[in-house]
């Protein structure tokens, strides 16, 4: 992630470790009691949360936003979006495009 306000996200479990000090296994039990979820989807929900600042915030193309939020693939990028939002970058976009263009009501 390029941009200033983002925090880099570790690419691995075993660099999280090194930084953290810890045995892999140690942090990943951590993580999966804490959070209920794996490492990996731990690491992924904020990678798509940087992405959802992105689309929204930017009009960088979804193709760029993949790899400035730390996805190595837009497969993986576009299924963990979906898991995580339950929408498509695109879907995402629009639909956050469309509720910011639509006027407050007078009164």
């Amino acid at each position: 992630m390029t941009d200033a306000g983002s925090m880099a996200i570790p690419a691995s479990i075993s660099a999280l470790a090194w930084r953290l000090g810890l045995p892999a296994r140690a942090v990943s039990q951590a993580v999966n009691r804490v959070y209920g979820m794996s490492v990996s989807q731990y690491v992924n929900n904020f990678r798509v949360a940087e992405a959802c600042r992105l689309l929204t915030q930017t009009d960088m193309p979804v193709t760029r936003i993949v790899f400035e939020a730390g996805f190595m693939t837009k497969s993986n990028f576009n299924r963990e979006f979906l898991r995580v939002t339950g929408a498509s970058p695109t879907a995402f976009r629009a639909a956050h495009h469309a509720a910011a263009s639509v006027p407050a009501p007078a009164g």
